[in-house]
């Protein structure tokens, strides 16, 4: 029998004369002169058994993604990414001094590395950037930021970049600061 690759309808790679036992079997294929040049390529393989192709059934579908770090067929979910927990620090702050944020968040789609930012409505308040968000849990904290609360109510989101595409997350709660009697809680 004769195995073959294919991403559409050319063929990658092929093994001839292959034997295949009850149980797993592992096929390696020749080297080929194959390139990959779009933005995503979806491999099938076919089964040629005495000169009768047909395509084999797979468990999932194989797709190499281009990546910014080369070309990868691990899985390309991204997230979902849920906010857990959203710090202020110094919490209650005043007017103008330097607050920290620390953010707990789980992801749970394929480690990957994203910029990270902190918005109230429309503007950033503070952002990290090219940051390794493993799988699961993670606390990220954000450098100093002098944000100027000039509203009486600030609701803060986080979003996070993944090549460009910003993701906003979802949240346990929401994260408002509210004015007291003079600084922001």
């Amino acid at each position: 029998m004769s195995l073959f690759i294919k991403d559409r309808d050319e063929v990658v790679a092929e093994a001839r004369n292959v034997l295949v036992q009850p149980g797993p079997n592992r096929v390696s294929f020749p080297r080929g002169d194959y390139r990959l040049e779009r933005g995503e390529h979806c491999f099938t393989v076919e089964v040629d058994i005495e000169r009768s192709r047909k395509p084999v059934d797979l468990a999932r579908e194989f797709c190499a993604n281009k990546t910014p770090q080369g070309w990868s067929l691990s899985s390309s979910r991204v997230g979902p990414f849920f906010v857990e927990d959203l710090e202020m620090l110094p919490d209650p702050a005043r007017p103008g001094q330097d607050v920290r944020f620390k953010v707990r968040l789980r992801n749970d789609g394929r480690p990957l590395r994203a910029d990270m930012r902190i918005q109230d409505r429309d503007e950033t308040v503070v952002q990290l950037s090219d940051v390794p968000l493993s799988g699961g849990y993670g606390e990220y904290q954000f450098p100093p930021t002098r944000y100027q609360f000039q509203r009486s109510d600030h609701c803060f989101v986080v979003i996070v970049d993944v090549e460009r595409t910003p993701n906003r997350i979802d949240a346990a709660r929401e994260f408002c600061a509210k004015l007291l009697d003079g600084p922001f809680k």
